[in-house]
């Protein structure tokens, strides 16, 4: 019975992680799922099937929730959606899992993004079999309208999932468990560099510009930082050449940067009026620096503006950080940020730990964890990572991911056989 519970559990975190279609492509539906999975895991808690360990945990968490019990009353109902989300990710972050469970976790993102990748190619190369399939997969979210009446989809070449920039965000994570594992372990190389190609490839025909940046930044600087003892005469010439290659070549390159962000439409950086968003939010903080206007009230501010025709449920500002002053002002930020970096630190200094002591499966998993968190939280400039329910959830994943790594030693991960999970 306690095994079972537990993969419920785990079968909940993966479904809402990695869920953008279907009933769980609106903010409600995710939210009502969430909500299960609350409710689920505290009766699992007082019968004893479900464990956490708020010890792992750094304090600034703890006084983050609190601080958040108290910016809500500024809010009052809508904040308690958030309060809600929160609690659920900072269950999922504390929860005690075993290197088992870390390392079904991480295939299962990898295949998730392998899937998607195809069914990226295939709505761009074969349209007519994939919006066959796809006026059925999206039964419900306003992309059935537009599949039903117009014959087309509502983002373009988002695959299987409903938005197009949660897509490019699964095929990001699913480049960085590829490349994290052919560059420790140097097996399936092959395999795997295939897999990065499909994967970026699919990420390239998002349009999403950020991920198209990001991902190659990340990965060459964990390239660099993980054989910088292989740096011999001939690669940091080899460096060095790059660099003076880049600088010879950069107004070239720096056109295509241009051309990439501005999507070819002149000088002007396209921010699909998210400059409207920011200039709100940022009213916003202006009339409340220190306690902000509560949590969640962002939605009730822009809908009063009448940036769209329609009153949304989930606006979001488009940049994470500017919407946390905005409704937590800055000791809500401070807090948020810091608990999040604290915990990206501890990491980091695991990496280096396992780097020298040779302990490869640790490092490849907080590798992963820490590249993972990186990546969603500098897209968070541009997007809403800490308040779209899905990527919550996965930034509390990853968080917890890392603390229980750090309690775990190398030899959890060489056990054969089936690995128990009896929560206590």
């Amino acid at each position: 019975m306690k095994i079972k519970v537990n993969r419920i559990i785990g079968l909940f975190i993966l479904l809402i992680t990695i869920s953008y279609t279907g009933i769980f492509a609106g903010y409600h539906g995710c939210m009502a799922l969430i909500c299960c999975f609350v409710i689920l895991f505290i009766l699992g808690l007082f019968a004893k099937l479900a464990r956490i360990n708020l010890k792992l945990c750094s304090p600034l968490w703890l006084l983050l929730f609190l601080y958040l019990c108290f910016n809500s009353l500024l809010n009052m109902p809508k904040s308690f959606l958030y309060l809600v989300l929160f609690s659920g990710g900072i269950l999922v972050m504390a929860r005690v899992i075993d290197a088992k469970e870390i390392q079904c976790f991480v295939k299962l993102f990898k295949l998730t993004a392998i899937i998607l990748a195809g069914s990226v190619l295939l709505q761009v190369y074969i349209p007519t079999v994939f919006y066959a399939f796809a006026s059925r997969w999206f039964f419900y979210s306003n992309q059935y309208d537009m599949l039903l009446h117009l014959g087309i989809g509502c983002h373009q070449y988002s695959g299987l999932f409903y938005e197009v920039s949660f897509s490019a965000l699964v095929l990001s994570l699913g480049c960085i468990i590829c490349f994290v594992e052919c560059s420790i372990n140097k097996s399936e190389w092959i395999k795997n560099s295939f897999f990065i190609a499909i994967m970026y490839y699919a990420v390239i025909l998002t349009g999403k510009r950020s991920f198209m940046l990001i991902v190659p930044v990340l990965l060459m600087m964990f390239w660099l930082f993980n054989d910088y003892r292989n740096l011999d005469v001939m690669r940091v010439t080899a460096v060095f050449g790059f660099l003076l290659l880049l600088i010879w070549k950069s107004n070239a390159i720096f056109g295509l940067v241009s051309s990439v962000l501005t999507k070819g439409q002149g000088d002007t950086i396209q921010l699909s009026s998210r400059e409207q968003y920011w200039r709100l939010a940022l009213d916003m903080f202006t009339e409340s620096r220190i306690w902000g206007k509560g949590i969640n009230s962002f939605d009730i501010a822009f809908n009063r503006a009448g940036i769209k025709q329609v009153v949304l449920d989930f606006a979001g500002a488009h940049n994470s950080y500017i919407q946390l002053l905005a409704e937590t002002g800055i000791i809500g930020a401070l807090l948020y940020v810091a608990g999040i970096f604290s915990t990206v630190i501890s990491g980091i200094k695991e990496i280096v730990f396992c780097y020298k002591h040779h302990k490869k499966n640790k490092m490849i998993y907080n590798s992963i964890a820490v590249l993972a968190l990186l990546l969603i939280m500098m897209y968070g400039v541009t997007g809403n990572v800490l308040y779209q329910p899905q990527q919550v959830f996965m930034i509390f994943l990853f968080l917890g991911m890392i603390l229980n790594l750090k309690r775990m030693d190398e030899s959890d991960f060489m056990k054969k056989g089936k690995n128990k999970v009896v929560l206590t």
